[in-house]
């Protein structure tokens, strides 16, 4: 990943993806951000997937976060998606008990889903005829 593809990406002419940004006014510092962009479920239509949502240690605990993931769902609800899905690793008990005291559900539990990947060589393999 370079900065030039995240410009492109995210900032050209067709958005890969939206972000919101938090950044301390008085040092002029980046402190997190809130990754997103819109999927399609034919079971359930329009939706958003919140790829990444990132605070810096210095800024936790103070509600940032918090305020990030909330303008997405904000985005989510105007634009009249119809759920709001991330993942989150399994050891980080801390963020599971708090997307769940929020009203989340963890799907790996209640659903059984299992989240897959295809990626590099393997993709590239895949994709051919």
């Amino acid at each position: 990943m370079t900065a030039e593809t995240l410009r492109k990406d995210g900032f050209g002419v067709d958005k890969m993806f939206h972000c919101f940004v938090a950044e301390d006014t008085d040092l002029k510092k980046l402190v997190g951000y809130a990754l997103f962009f819109y999927n399609y479920s034919t079971w359930e239509g329009a939706n958003v997937y919140l790829e990444d949502l990132y605070v810096t240690p210095d800024y936790r605990h103070g509600g940032l976060g918090t305020r990030m993931w909330r303008e997405v769902a904000k985005v989510a609800v105007e634009r009249g998606c119809n759920r709001l899905d991330w993942v989150c690793l399994d050891w980080n008990k801390t963020s599971i008990d708090y997307y769940k005291s929020k009203g989340s559900t963890n799907l790996s539990e209640t659903e059984g889903w299992n989240l897959f990947r295809l990626e590099g060589d393997k993709l590239k393999e895949f994709s051919k005829d």
